[in-house]
């Protein structure tokens, strides 16, 4: 099989065509440049454009400043330049912006525009959040302080609070000492709206844990047994809270029998019994 090229890029018909036995176009019999790197052929840039430099400067600040794309350019240009389409043109748009050392606009930043109007509002609806971004946006809350008060709860209790204080104070709502009333009758109203759980003491339930984990010997076994992770087996075990690590003195009755049922060695009326009959 002969070595010989078949075909090349004619400089002349600019594209590629066919080749003689001399290396010549079938086309036009004109010049061809042959493939010379391992990779295939690459069509070499066609130097030149229907456009003068400071046209393309213009057309880089209609770009730039009022976000006309480059298809948009390309569209009502072509014509006038003599261009066969808006896509060819603007290709050389492209092409001649590079070699000026003209940079076109982010194309995720262009999409970003494209897609919202006056760049907040989403055009198909607002989105979850939205309406505390433009909030923030609108009213200049990203130079808003934050609130001065610390955490109260576990498990960040004591670390400064993130959120944005109120205007005309230095806290948020919840750290705010003038609306503390207000934050706690909030507090109390939702408590009271909660389904009321029966409470049962934490010792009974702790001691058979303790004592399954004698039994078993680990805390994983025990985890295992009852279908809860160690770490909240491990708490009950030890008699805390497993949010603030402090002493628990009660726990749902429905917890405990739920624990009871997956062990199924023990019910909750044997292992309250005590208990109950001293209740009685």
């Amino acid at each position: 099989m002969s070595d010989r090229p078949t075909h090349g890029w004619c400089a002349s018909c600019k594209e590629d065509s066919a080749v003689d036995h001399a290396g010549l176009c079938l086309w036009c019999g004109g010049e061809t440049e042959q493939r010379t790197t391992r990779g295939g052929w690459k069509r070499p840039d066609i130097a030149g454009s229907r456009y003068t430099e400071a046209q393309l400067q213009a057309l880089h600040i209609f770009h730039v400043r009022d976000g006309l794309s480059l298809n948009e350019l390309g569209k009502r240009t072509y014509q006038a330049v003599g261009y066969g389409s808006h896509t060819s043109a603007a290709q050389a748009i492209s092409r001649e912006w590079k070699r000026l050392g003209l940079k076109a606009r982010d194309r995720i930043e262009q999409v970003r525009k494209t897609c919202t109007t006056h760049g907040l509002s989403p055009k198909h609806g607002p989105r979850p959040g939205y309406g505390t971004y433009k909030r923030r946006v609108l009213q200049g809350r990203e130079d808003q302080p934050l609130c001065k008060g610390v955490r109260l709860q576990h498990p960040r209790k004591g670390e400064p609070c993130e959120r944005l204080a109120m205007y005309g104070s230095e806290y948020c709502i919840s750290h705010d000492p003038e609306r503390r009333a207000e934050v706690v009758s909030i507090v109390e109203r939702a408590r009271s709206n909660m389904p009321e759980r029966e409470m049962v003491a934490m010792a009974p339930f702790s001691a058979w844990l303790q004592r399954q984990h004698a039994e078993l010997g680990s805390w994983k076994a025990v985890a295992d047994r009852v279908g809860r992770s160690v770490t909240l087996v491990h708490a009950y075990g030890r008699g805390i809270n497993t949010a603030t690590k402090e002493p628990k003195h009660e726990i749902g009755r429905e917890t405990v029998e739920e624990l009871l049922a997956a062990d199924g060695t023990t019910t909750f009326e044997e292992l309250y019994a005590p208990a109950l009959e001293a209740a009685a």
